[in-house]
């Protein structure tokens, strides 16, 4: 098990929820557009739609409307995102079957 911190993702050029910046009203779309119909995405936060749980709770919504809103989103530009040393340590620890 690795525990790491929001820092891993937003270093790899993908924001978090709390802090302001040039993409701070992706997390506020995406409560906008699940939110009233999923309440754990008020609860807990906006990314609970992207969450695991989410996906296999709702698996035809992540497909058929979360996979497209994303396409749709400023993180589709996947040129400015980069794995990070951490991204790379996890993949090097799962390869050895160590994860």
């Amino acid at each position: 098990m690795v525990l790491t911190g929001a820092g891993v993702s937003t270093a790899a050029g993908i924001p978090d929820f709390r802090s302001p910046g040039p993409d701070d009203d992706f997390f506020e779309l995406l409560q906008c557009q699940f939110g009233e119909r999923f309440p754990v995405v008020f609860r807990e936060s906006p990314e609970a739609v992207l969450s695991r749980r989410f996906v296999n709770d709702y698996l035809v919504v992540y497909l058929d409307e979360v996979v497209p809103f994303l396409g749709r989103s400023k993180l589709s530009t996947t040129e400015r995102l980069r794995p990070m040393e951490t991204h790379k340590l996890c993949a090097w620890l799962y390869k050895w079957g160590w994860l």
